[in-house]
């Protein structure tokens, strides 16, 4: 069985190490997230030594992983296959973990122009459900590519989910941006919802063997499901609830 969106036509399962394809995302991810570490350290993203370390460091971090798992890696490891020390390692990455989290931040930038780029006039829902399907679409390769690392690595999950909470604030700040008479209190409740869907399309993903595309698609439709049910059952027991009077 295949899956004709966005050309991602493999089944997620085809091959225990991820297809072609999903490596290949991730290499040039990789060399995509030069840029964010250079200015975490603080350096020139034109000084081109620098920016060759940066990637040679993070190139061998993710090679590392793939081959050995996340857990059975160290940060000696990595500055080995880089032929750098574990100190010069340091200056560009904080811990091993920040390798893979600067790769989501980068993809997380991109959802925000999604934001941004949906048809004018369109409302909150609709704009989080396309710039999320567009992103899934435009990361179909990447996005299980890392989430192979990701599982069953307990410290990393724990960052990506403290990590949750800076994307859940740079979204909101996006929607603010899109709709200027949205309240800060009801754009973090929209950004928080739209993660929380974004999960669910992730492990429907994983329980369907599909994209991620058709994941959140199945997402959002059975949230909208679950709350047209909600606020009919709401409507009903207010019409049928017993009206007490003032004696």
């Amino acid at each position: 069985m295949t899956d004709e969106v966005g050309g991602y036509s493999r089944q997620v399962a085809e091959r225990s190490d991820g297809s072609t394809e999903q490596r290949r995302a991730l290499d040039a991810a990789v060399l995509d997230t030069a840029e964010l570490t250079l200015r975490r350290r603080g350096t020139k993203i034109k000084v081109r030594p620098a920016q060759d370390v940066a990637e040679r460091l993070a190139a061998s971090a993710i090679r590392l992983f793939r081959e050995r798992g996340f857990d059975a890696v160290s940060v000696g490891d990595i500055a080995a296959e880089a032929g750098v020390t574990a100190r010069t390692f340091f200056r560009y990455y904080p811990t091993k973990e920040t390798v893979l989290v600067d790769i989501v931040d980068r993809t997380n930038e991109r959802l925000m122009q999604y934001i941004q780029s949906v048809r004018p006039g369109a409302e909150i829902g609709e704009v989080l459900q396309v710039a999320i399907e567009e992103w899934f679409l435009e990361y179909a390769d990447l996005f299980p590519a890392v989430a192979r690392i990701v599982d069953g690595a307990s410290s990393l999950m724990s960052v990506f989910l403290t990590r949750y909470v800076v994307w859940e604030e740079h979204l909101a700040q996006a929607l603010r941006a899109r709709y200027p008479d949205l309240g800060a209190d009801d754009a973090m409740v929209w950004s928080v919802l739209a993660f929380g869907l974004l999960r669910v399309a992730q492990s429907l993903s994983r329980l369907r063997a599909c994209s991620y595309v058709d994941g959140a698609r199945e997402a959002f439709a059975r949230f909208d499901d679950m709350l047209g049910t909600a606020l009919v059952g709401r409507g009903a027991a207010r019409d049928t609830a017993p009206r007490i009077e003032a004696g």
